[in-house]
């Protein structure tokens, strides 16, 4: 068991989708990338080719747009 002394707020991370098929190399819309990060357990909102992702506190691992797209 973990245990944390300070409450800790979910990160927000930008997250450019042209930047996300850029690396990947491969078109993936956006309804199925908010998809797959909304089943990961991350909240998505946003408008455009700009999402905000929340991160859930839990996921330490994740602190970067190349941690979200990985």
């Amino acid at each position: 068991i973990d245990v944390y002394s300070k409450k800790r707020i979910p990160k927000k991370i930008k997250l450019n989708l042209n930047d996300v098929n850029n690396l990947l190399g491969v078109k993936i819309p956006k309804q199925k990338s908010q998809k797959i990060l909304k089943s990961l357990g991350f909240g998505v909102s946003g408008k455009g080719e700009e999402i905000i992702v929340t991160v859930p506190t839990r996921r330490l691992d994740i602190t970067i747009p190349e941690d979200l797209i990985e």
